[in-house]
């Protein structure tokens, strides 16, 4: 009777402990610092061995499209190249001048490599005011 508690009590930490270790590592392998263009100097070395989202302006001029994705990204003064590495299709919205953020990693070059690119909303897909009734001025 002991014999098969034992067997239980290891194979439930086995099973708790890997659990655990996986759950660490998904979390870990997910994270990544966001930024702005013009702060990703401030991380110094550390930029190069984190994953990184930034956010920016696709600077006018600098996209091209022939072979690979290349364009730079723009903030407040401080530019950065980037290259798309990425499989998915890049989004509609994506163009010269849109804000975007992209995930990558920032190698040693100075170059951002981008695994995947979001474009963000223009305000006219923002939600106009729609409370009612409509205050009626009757002077």
């Amino acid at each position: 009777m002991h014999d098969n508690r034992l067997k239980f009590y290891i194979g439930g930490s086995v099973l708790a402990l890997t659990l655990i270790f996986l759950g660490y590592r998904g979390f870990s392998g997910s994270t990544a610092y966001y930024l702005f263009v013009d702060e990703i100097s401030g991380l110094g070395d550390e930029a190069y061995e984190t994953p990184l989202k930034i956010n920016g302006q696709v600077t006018p001029g600098s996209l091209n499209r022939a072979g690979v994705v290349e364009f730079a990204m723009q903030r407040n003064g401080a530019s950065v190249k980037v290259i798309y590495v990425g499989k998915n299709p890049l989004p509609d919205m994506f163009k010269e001048g849109a804000e975007i953020v992209a995930e990558g990693r920032l190698k040693r070059s100075g170059v951002f490599e981008a695994r995947s690119i979001q474009t963000k909303c223009a305000s006219k897909y923002e939600a106009r005011d729609t409370t009612y009734p409509k205050p009626i001025d009757f002077r």
